[in-house]
């Protein structure tokens, strides 16, 4: 044999034995991916799974994950709590599926989708591909569904068909099928190894979702996803939620109409996600949640979790509350920039500056700073037998009583020589309290001591004697309020409390506070409380239980 063809045999050899190495790496890859996605799905159906179902095939850039029990034993149970008008708005919005993806197709979730859908299925929303946005708006929805019987669900498909052919493309070799109704409703899906259907109503928003399929990041490869969401777990839960907050809070936080400040923004986009795991009790909702920070922040965690003491102050009967162990801390968050900012939108810098301009008082140097033990802000009712008056409350231990008393003196000074308000010593008892009046001698406000070092600030109504001669329970003592607060996070950083039915109606009355709007009516009325305690769980997470006591 002559050189040229040894050299011919030797490349074709080595050619074949290339071809035959990236097929076996290529069927490995697949069988690796197939056994990856089989064993997810798979995993996905015990009740105990840490990451969301379908986190492997989210996008990393999923605005929300919820995954909930396609079990019926939860949604009955959950079926037993509110009021007539709440379980039909609340049926309304669990039939959001059914609405959406199945009764434009005629098709119905008992009997089309439930004979072969898995254990548990996933809702993910996605900002829209360009081409779905006047379809779908600012986020698409997507459904992933665990398949029990392949053939089962392939009817399904075809029944959406109806009598006409669905459009079919390919995207990476994953075939896209769109199902069109007469009224030009469209919804398309993709059917992947038979063990997921995944519909959506975004046709070119399911690339994303091939893209991860492929390899592009996923959800399930988020940053600290698997081990903060480890910290809630519960295999009694039977919902699950991941958001992603910098994507969540990038409109709130752009709005110029808020006025956020550049600090905030950087402290918030700084946290990573939000995670929660539902478990429905005998009286309510429980949501064991976490909120983490991503890696490569700069921030870290501070604070400390101690025992919450100053509810046993408060009346029994108080409508709302909120607590935590160092108001100067606390302080300091929220004037960098945190979360809470969201929900509250108050600006720390500006009722700094207008209190200095209305009284001269610098409250930052002349309150915060001794205020860095255990606070606790509440609404209280006056103790009339009508109990239509409410006031605002405020306790806080001092670290320095001389520097507290030369604060209020400052304040009692600025009120009375700056806004001809008429201030005044009084006994009750043997503590002496403060008491500020508007012409003609209308009282406003209060403050004093209590316990020594336990300063109080009363607004609004006058409430102060009902924590200068307390009755013999307290708020501690009070039922809903210790069915409402979590015995895993005894020691904490804060808490908080509202009797929505109490508070909602007195919202209605009082000049004091703030008009409920009235689409939330109906939900107040079949809420009993609210209740909120918060930890931090280390430098970069911090832990919450919520407790929702729900009417039957």
């Amino acid at each position: 044999m002559n050189t040229e063809r040894r050299a011919a045999l030797k490349k074709q050899a080595t050619s074949k034995r290339g071809r035959s190495l990236a097929l076996t790496l290529g069927g490995a890859a697949l069988l690796v991916a197939g056994g990856t996605l089989a064993y997810f799905l798979l995993k996905g159906r015990q009740s105990g799974s840490v990451i969301p179902l379908g986190a492997l095939l989210t996008p990393q850039t999923a605005l929300l994950s919820l995954t909930v029990s396609t079990d019926e034993s939860p949604w009955r149970q959950l079926k037993e709590f509110g009021t007539p008008e709440t379980k039909i708005r609340w049926q309304d919005q669990l039939k959001g599926f059914e609405t959406e993806f199945l009764t434009p197709f005629s098709l119905t979730y008992d009997k089309d989708i439930r004979p072969w859908v898995g254990p548990q299925m996933n809702l993910v929303m996605l900002s829209p591909a360009p081409e779905d946005v006047a379809q779908v708006g600012a986020n698409a929805t997507v459904w992933f569904l665990p398949i029990k019987d392949a053939q089962q669900a392939q009817s399904v498909l075809s029944r959406a068909a109806g009598s006409g052919t669905p459009q079919k493309r390919t995207y990476k070799d994953v075939e896209v099928q769109t199902f069109k109704e007469q009224t030009g409703k469209a919804i398309s899906a993709v059917m992947l190894e038979n063990r997921l259907l995944i519909v959506s109503n975004g046709n070119n928003t399911l690339n994303q979702v091939i893209d991860t399929y492929r390899g592009a990041p996923s959800l399930a490869q988020t940053p600290r996803l698997q081990e903060a969401m480890s910290e809630v777990d519960d295999g009694a839960a039977f919902a699950q939620l991941y958001v992603n907050l910098p994507i969540a809070t990038a409109g709130l936080l752009q709005n110029p109409a808020r006025g956020t400040a550049q600090s905030t923004i950087a402290r918030v986009q700084a946290v990573q996600g939000f995670g929660s795991t539902i478990k429905i009790e005998d009286g309510g909702l429980n949501f064991k949640a976490i909120s983490w920070l991503k890696p490569d922040s700069k921030q870290e965690l501070k604070g400390s979790n101690k025992s919450q003491t100053l509810a046993r102050l408060l009346p029994a009967d108080t409508l709302m509350t909120t607590s935590g162990g160092d108001f100067r801390q606390a302080w300091q968050d929220y004037t960098q920039g945190t979360e809470t900012q969201l929900i509250v939108p108050i600006s720390p810098s500006k009722i700094q500056a207008s209190l200095l301009k209305s009284t001269g008082v610098d409250f930052e140097k002349d309150f915060v700073s001794w205020m860095d033990g255990e606070f606790v802000m509440a609404v209280v009712p006056t103790a009339n037998p009508s109990k239509q008056g409410v006031g605002m409350m405020m306790l806080a231990k001092a670290n320095d009583r001389t520097k507290a008393d030369q604060a209020f003196k400052k304040l009692d000074a600025a009120m009375r020589d700056r806004n001809s308000f008429l201030v005044a010593e009084s006994k009750v008892g043997n503590r002496t309290v403060t008491t500020w009046k508007v012409p003609p001698s209308l009282p406003l406000a209060t403050h004093g001591w209590l316990d020594g070092d336990v300063a109080f600030f009363t607004f609004g109504a006058p409430i102060s004697e009902r924590i200068l001669t307390p009755q013999n329970n307290s708020l501690a003592d009070a039922a809903l309020f210790k069915k409402t607060q979590s015995a895993n996070l005894g020691s904490n950083m804060g808490q908080f409390f509202v009797d929505l039915p109490r508070m909602a109606a007195m919202m209605q009355n009082s000049p004091l506070l703030p008009k409920l709007a009235p689409s939330a009516t109906p939900f107040t009325q079949a809420i009993e409380g609210i209740g909120m305690t918060a930890a931090i769980n280390n430098p970069w997470s911090t832990r919450y239980d919520f407790t929702v006591k729900l009417k039957r």
